[in-house]
């Protein structure tokens, strides 16, 4: 860019391109993804160091290769987020972008984002991979499935580090200043958007894959109808890589149709390379931080008085239940009363289940003597959650409600 200008000229003083209808320059508020930058990589840089801390710490004592990768894929990661943000001032139209901010620096990270962003997602995903062996490798076949997408995950992510050192780095015995009077090279161009194309699509496949292998298992599975649901959600988050994958797919599709403004599309790519770089690293942590919210967060009183609050405001703007079903029978009919239970005038209280709601194979409510042997615990109130417990659920109709021991 600088390097094309007449003598004397100031690359800070134009355009690094040319607006479509010819307006002037906006340098000093012009349309940005800038804001959209910083927001998407602060949320997204939360959201994956509170899955990955939640996986290390659960699996602390007995960290395996899944755990190893994931965290240098983390690792990686952060540092490929840091690259995005620190060229957040150069999200605009090329046309609002002074010619001396393209430089030889930009080549460098740009050059830096394109092998990081290569290495995060075959670590990333090789992670997942690794895990599904260590959860799903006894059956023979399935082993076979899982280290056949491994390999795929490795040859097709590593097709990143010859085509960066080739198109995006000076070749041996040049200089970066050589290689940035190059940056014109409409053929040179095409080259990297056409295989960014291709390793587009192959990421949609190979997500799909994850998300598709693990699925025929689940639902083989000798486990209750809600477990087996409850697992197939937690591995089912694999389709929100397939999902980033589209978008960043979708976006470098664009690029090609539009290239003139290549900085507002590359802008746009690289926040969806971002998400789907930290969506495979959350996806890959999902099975661990289902663990970890169940044993540190699901049961701990602040979890459930906010849950409980949230069943409350929920409850006053519907109907009352309870009111309802008081008033459905005759005063002097008999009500039905789950098996080992009281009215909740009577002292009951709610078993909950772990993430605040009640059991679907529980009873909803039970009395204190019931659980604790007719003995209050210390600083125990009415009406209170007390604990988890899976007690199977029988609905009777009985003239006189009774106390049974579970």
């Amino acid at each position: 860019m600088a390097s094309s200008l007449p003598p004397g000229t100031d690359p800070c003083s134009i355009a690094a391109g040319m607006s479509p209808d010819g307006s002037p320059p906006n340098f000093k508020n012009p349309e940005s993804l800038a804001t959209a930058t910083i927001v998407v990589c602060s949320v997204m840089i939360f959201l994956t160091t509170t899955f990955v801390g939640a996986r290390v710490w659960i699996n602390r004592h007995m960290l395996k290769w899944s755990d190893y990768l994931t965290i240098v894929a983390y690792t990686l990661q952060m540092g490929f987020t840091g690259i995005i943000i620190s060229l957040h001032r150069l999200d605009r139209h090329i046309w609002d972008i002074p010619a001396c901010w393209l430089d030889t620096t930009y080549l460098k990270r740009v050059y830096a984002h394109t092998l990081l962003f290569g290495i995060v997602l075959l670590t990333s995903k090789a992670a997942i991979f690794c895990l599904y062996l260590e959860i799903f490798g006894s059956n023979p076949k399935t082993r076979r499935l899982i280290w056949a997408g491994l390999i795929c995950t490795g040859v097709l992510y590593s097709t990143f580090i010859p085509f960066a050192s080739v198109y995006d780095a000076p070749a041996a015995g040049t200089s970066w200043d050589q290689l940035f009077a190059q940056i014109t090279d409409l053929n040179r161009a095409h080259v990297i958007l056409y295989w960014s194309l291709g390793i587009g699509a192959g990421s949609i496949l190979l997500d799909s894959y994850i998300f598709i292998l693990p699925i025929p298992i689940l639902l083989k599975l000798q486990v209750s109808k809600v477990k087996r649901l409850q697992l197939l959600a937690v591995f089912g988050t694999a389709l929100l890589g397939v999902d980033a994958s589209i978008v960043g797919l979708a976006y470098r599709t664009l690029y090609i149709t539009d290239p003139l403004d290549s900085t507002w599309h590359s802008a746009a790519v690289a926040i969806a390379n971002m998400i789907e770089n930290d969506v495979a690293i959350i996806v890959g942590s999902m099975p661990a931080f289902n663990h970890f919210f169940q044993a540190h967060v699901a049961d701990s009183s602040m979890w459930r008085s906010l849950v409980s609050m949230m069943r409350s405001r929920h409850d006053k703007g519907s109907t009352n239940k309870s009111s309802l079903f008081n008033s459905s029978w005759p005063s002097s009919a008999k009500k039905p009363y789950a098996l080992g239970s009281r009215p909740a005038s009577e002292q009951g209280i709610e078993l909950a289940g772990a993430y605040g709601r009640p059991l679907e194979s529980s009873v909803t409510t039970t009395y204190v003597e019931g659980l604790h042997a007719g003995t209050k615990q210390a600083g125990q109130e009415e009406g209170r959650i007390v604990r988890a417990v899976d007690i199977i659920q029988e609905v009777q109709y009985r003239p006189e409600p009774t106390t049974t021991m579970m």
